[in-house]
C-alpha cells in the first residue's frame, strides 16, 4: 500500500464506476431491475423477504447462464463467467441435465453451516460486489440495513429496459415455487448475459450509463468514456497485428505511445488527455515496482541472516549493512561509491529509445523482469540482480522526464494524498531533482531501502493496525532487532482493465476473433469510437 496508493486512487479516476469485482455489465441493470421486480410483484414486501427471493434469484440468474453455455457448448467467456457465486452453482447443472430438480433454497441459505450455501454475505454478489459502484452512478439508494431501492431517474430506466427483453412472470414463479428444472432453465435463455446484446433497450440504457452519453456524471462519466474510447481504440490499431490484447499490451501502449513492433499508435487528438493520464499511471507503477523490488532483497536479506542467528537492531544498521554487503558489491560494483548524477550521465549512454520495448534495459522489460525473478525459486537466480534491474528502472524514468512542476498532470489528488502517501510522483521527482543528484550512490540505496523501504512499512503497517485492526507486518521492530515475517513477491495494481474490456464485450462494442483473447470492434464499437473519440 505504501507505493500503490497513489497507482490505486489514478486507476479509480480513470475508469470510475467499475471496479476490480464488478464482471459483468448485466448486473448493472439486473439489480435495479431485480428490486423493482419486488415491487411489482409483491403487495408491501418486508425488506427481509426481499432479501431471501433476492438470494433466490441471484441463484437462479447464474444458473441460466451456466445452463446456456452447456446447452450452446460454447465458452463460459460468453455467458457464466464472472457470475456470483458460480463455482458452487455451476456443477449442478449436471445434476439437472440427468432430470432432476434442485430448491434454490439450499443454496440460497444463510445458514453458516451450510455447505451449499452460494454466498456468506447477506446481499450476494450486490452487496459483496456492486453496491458500492451502483449507490454512486445513482441507479441504487438506500443502505443493505434499512434496504437497497431502485432509483426512478436511473435505476428505473435499466429496470424496465431489462424487463423488455425477459420472462419476468416465469422468473419470480421459479423464485417462489423453489424449484428449477432443465426445461426452466431453457425457457430462462433470455436472462444470460449473452443476450444482453438482443435486448437494444437494455444494450442502450447500459451504453448511455457507461459512455455517459447523456452527460450525467460531469468529469467521471467523461474520463470513464475516454478511457473505454481508449481501449476501443487501441483494439482497432491491433486488429490486423494478431495480438492478445491484455494488460500488458496496454501499459506498454499507454506508456511509450507506440504498439507493439514500435509502429506509432497515432490515436486521434480527442484521447490525448486520458492517454497521458494513463501513462503517468504506469509511470507510477513502474516506480512501485522498483521500490517493491528494492524492498523484496532487503527482507530476503534479512530472513538470510536471521536464519543464521544475526539480527540487526535498527533500520539504520541493517541499510549500513546492505550497502557494504559483498552480493551488492558484486553487482553494483564501483557505481556505489559514485555520485549519482554520474550514476545518471552513465545511464544516458545505453538509455534505449522508448519504442524499444524488447531493450532488456528498457524499464518496461526490466520491471517484468523485476517480477519474475522475484516469482522464481531457480538455484541461478542471484536476487541481488533485482537491485541492478530496480536502478535501472528508476534512473530510466528520470532521463525521460527529467524535473516536473507537475508531475501528475491532470489528475487530482486528495489534498493530504501526499501525507498518506509519502511514496509518489511528486516526493520522487522531488529527490531525483535536488536530493539524490549530490549523494553517492550507496547513499541513494540506504535511503530507498531504508527510509523508503522499512520504515515507509512501518508507518503504512502501525496505521492499519490502529485504523484496520489489520496486522500487516512483513519485518517487525523488536526488542531483538528486525524481525523477518515474509518478503511479498512485487506486483502490479489492477487496474480494472479485465473488467473494463468485459464491459465493451458484453455490450457488443467488441468480439473476439480467436480463442487467444484477440478482438476486433462492432459495428457499435466502430461508432463509439468515431463518435467520442474526437471530444
Amino acid at each position: 500500500m505504501g507505493v500503490q496508493g497513489p497507482c490505486i486512487n489514478i486507476y479509480g479516476q480513470l475508469l470510475p464506476g467499475i471496479t476490480n469485482v464488478t464482471d459483468r455489465a448485466r448486473y448493472y441493470s439486473f439489480y435495479p431491475w431485480l428490486l423493482w421486480g419486488c415491487r411489482q410483484h409483491y403487495i408491501n414486501p418486508t425488506w427481509n423477504f426481499i432479501i431471501e427471493r433476492f438470494r433466490r434469484a441471484e441463484c437462479l440468474f447464474t444458473l441460466i447462464a451456466a445452463r446456456h453455455s452447456k446447452k450452446k457448448k460454447e465458452p463460459e467467456d460468453h455467458h457464466g463467467i464472472g457470475m456470483v457465486g458460480r463455482n458452487t452453482l455451476t456443477p449442478l447443472i449436471d445434476i439437472i441435465e440427468k432430470g432432476e430438480s434442485i430448491k434454490l433454497s439450499q443454496y440460497a441459505t444463510l445458514d453458516d453451516a451450510s455447505k451449499d450455501r452460494y454466498f456468506k454475505n447477506k446481499l450476494g454478489g450486490l452487496g459483496q460486489y456492486y453496491a458500492g459502484p451502483l449507490l454512486k452512478l445513482g441507479i441504487l439508494g438506500g443502505n443493505s440495513k434499512s434496504g437497497f431501492q431502485y432509483t426512478r431517474e436511473r435505476g428505473e430506466v435499466l429496470a424496465e429496459a431489462f424487463d423488455v427483453g425477459v420472462d419476468s412472470t416465469l422468473f419470480f414463479r421459479t423464485v417462489d415455487d423453489d424449484t428449477v428444472t432443465l426445461d426452466i432453465l431453457d425457457a430462462l435463455y433470455a436472462f444470460c448475459p449473452c443476450r444482453l446484446k438482443h435486448n437494444h433497450n437494455e444494450q442502450s440504457s447500459l451504453v448511455d450509463l457507461f459512455f455517459d452519453r447523456k452527460n450525467l456524471f460531469a468529469a467521471s462519466g467523461l474520463r470513464r468514456r475516454q478511457t473505454l474510447c481508449l481501449y476501443l481504440d487501441l483494439i482497432k490499431s491491433l486488429e490486423k497485428q494478431n495480438v492478445r490484447f491484455d494488460h500488458h499490451v496496454f501499459r506498454n501502449c499507454v506508456y511509450t505511445g507506440c504498439l507493439p513492433g514500435g509502429k506509432s499508435w497515432g490515436f486521434s487528438q480527442g484521447l490525448l488527455k486520458i492517454q497521458d493520464s494513463w501513462r503517468i499511471f504506469q509511470k507510477n507503477e513502474l516506480i512501485s515496482i522498483a521500490l517493491q523490488g528494492v524492498f523484496w532483497v532487503g527482507l530476503s536479506a534479512i530472513e538470510e541472516q536471521q536464519r543464521k542467528q544475526i539480527r540487526f537492531s535498527s533500520v539504520e544498521s541493517f541499510a549500513q549493512w546492505f550497502v557494504q554487503s559483498a552480493n551488492l558489491k558484486e553487482m553494483v560494483g564501483e557505481k556505489l561509491s559514485k555520485l549519482f548524477s554520474s550514476v545518471l550521465s552513465d545511464a544516458r549512454q545505453t538509455l534505449p529509445a522508448i519504442d524499444e520495448l524488447t531493450h532488456p534495459l528498457h524499464e518496461m522489460c526490466m520491471a517484468t523482469e523485476i517480477i519474475q525473478r522475484c516469482q522464481t525459486k531457480a538455484s541461478d537466480n542471484n536476487p541481488w540482480e533485482v537491485i541492478r534491474l530496480a536502478l535501472g528502472i528508476l534512473t530510466n524514468i528520470i532521463l525521460r522526464d527529467g524535473a516536473s512542476s507537475n508531475p501528475y498532470g491532470n489528475i487530482l489528488l486528495p489534498e493530504d494524498y501526499m501525507w498518506y502517501y509519502p511514496i509518489n510522483l511528486d516526493s520522487f521527482t522531488q529527490y531525483s531533482d535536488k536530493e539524490w543528484p549530490n549523494m553517492k550512490l550507496s547513499e541513494v540505496i540506504v535511503f530507498l531501502v531504508g527510509h523508503w523501504g522499512i520504515e515507509n512499512h512501518f508507518r503504512v503497517a502501525m496505521r492499519k493496525l490502529r485504523y484496520d485492526q489489520r496486522d500487516t507486518f512483513q519485518v517487525r521492530p523488536t526488542e531483538n532487532g528486525l524481525e523477518w515475517e515474509k518478503s511479498p513477491k512485487p506486483i502490479y495494481t489492477n487496474p480494472r482493465f479485465v473488467q473494463g474490456v468485459r464491459m465493451l464485450w458484453d455490450l457488443d462494442a467488441i468480439e473476439p476473433i480467436n480463442g487467444n483473447r484477440c478482438f476486433q470492434l462492432t459495428n457499435l464499437g466502430q461508432t463509439l469510437v468515431e463518435e467520442y473519440s474526437e471530444h
